[in-house]
């Protein structure tokens, strides 16, 4: 008997979807935030001095209100990144299937305001641009050693320089 059918069969069965989808990427699964909240918040205070550095002082304190809105850090992540779609949850809420062919997928914020989201997938990364009236929030996630780096960056037409913080996440334990 010949090796080359059982060959053959091997080939064939590795460019099957089937055995593409068994290979998962490195973002997906259920991601927690490792990052100590001391930590955490002193970094999202410097990033929100850093992005009101050209205001002056009394709009700088107002700008730093509203920049606390935009600074939301989910304690929990749940990425399924199957072959046409990002299903995308934020700490157990709204799950957000993004089209992986770069259409926009739509939806509204807290505030009721209309944003749309696309997805970019690489094969060590995983960008989120969400769009909205107030301007862009762009997340990317890419893995680090045994931990998940999301890097946030948020542009507004009303700042001069964009909000930009990073969050590193930890493997959820898996539930019972």
């Amino acid at each position: 008997m010949s090796a080359l059918p059982v060959l053959s069969m091997a080939v064939v069965w590795l460019a099957s979807p089937a055995a593409a989808a068994a290979v998962e990427h490195p973002v997906h699964g259920s991601w927690i935030v490792a990052t100590p909240r001391p930590a955490l918040e002193l970094r999202l205070e410097r990033a929100g001095d850093a992005a009101a550095a050209d205001f002056g002082l009394l709009v700088r304190e107002l700008a730093r209100r509203k920049m606390q809105g935009a600074t939301t850090v989910c304690g929990r992540y749940a990425i399924d990144i199957a072959q046409t779609v990002v299903r995308f949850t934020c700490d157990d809420g709204t799950v957000h299937p993004l089209p992986r062919d770069g259409s926009a997928y739509e939806t509204t914020n807290k505030a009721g305001e209309p944003v749309r989201g696309t997805v970019t997938v690489t094969d060590g990364a995983l960008t989120v641009v969400w769009r909205g009236p107030a301007g862009t929030r762009e997340n990317h996630f890419e893995p680090v050693e045994d931990a998940l780096e999301l890097r946030v960056t948020v542009r507004s037409e009303h700042m001069s320089r964009p909000l930009a913080w990073t969050v590193d996440y930890r493997q959820a334990p898996a539930s019972p």
